[in-house]
């Protein structure tokens, strides 16, 4: 099971000639972001996490907001998402959804039109504040860590054991979630963006 989030997705765009407030920059960035998964996954990961709202982004309000959902609704549940689970046979779940209405019918949507059963599971989460995590823990009114997963995830996953980010070495818990934390290798790559190439993963 990996946390695989990468930092600097403007500024990479901007090296590549593209505009971060463009559409373009949007789909350049899903592009490039599902290379990755596939890499981590054609390498025997099972699990991927990866970062679609964080607390800062969900604090934005206005014009930009109702972008956001909007453009994170088409990046991970659009015409070309589906077709690439549907190609690569993965299961997505997006998490979190409970908080934010306008991801609800996103969520429905990848429960009922990707694999019900895969080796290959890409989770997709929404963190709205700091406290969601904890929230989401607590409402399962579980006894165990195992039974807590089993209530959020719908089924056992390994604990975390490797973070995958770029930039400044740091982390918190919206990024790892808490009941998966395992002994987590952590690596942060200095190149920005979701630019992982194969001989840079197996070094």
């Amino acid at each position: 099971t990996v946390v695989y989030t990468m930092g600097g997705t403007r500024r990479a765009a901007a090296i590549a000639g593209i505009k971060p407030e463009s559409d373009a920059y949007i789909s350049w960035t899903r592009k490039k972001m599902m290379q990755g998964v596939e890499l981590l996954f054609r390498y025997g990961v099972q699990h991927i996490f990866i970062m679609a709202i964080t607390p800062d982004n969900y604090r934005e309000s206005g014009a930009y907001r109702q972008k956001l959902l909007e453009f994170t609704e088409w990046g991970i549940a659009g015409p070309e998402a589906m077709a690439d689970y549907g190609r690569f046979g993965w299961r997505v779940r997006l998490l979190g959804s409970e908080d934010i209405p306008e991801l609800q019918p996103t969520a429905a949507r990848l429960l009922q039109q990707t694999a019900p059963q895969s080796s290959h599971s890409l989770w997709c989460l929404t963190v709205p504040d700091e406290d969601a995590p904890w929230r989401q823990i607590l409402q399962t009114k579980t006894q165990t860590r195992q039974e807590a997963v089993q209530a959020l995830y719908g089924e056992a996953i390994p604990p975390i054991t490797l973070f995958l980010s770029s930039g400044k070495p740091s982390f918190n818990l919206n990024l790892l979630p808490p009941l998966l934390v395992g002994n987590v290798q952590c690596y942060w790559r200095q190149q920005p963006g979701h630019s992982l190439t194969e001989p840079e993963w197996r070094t």
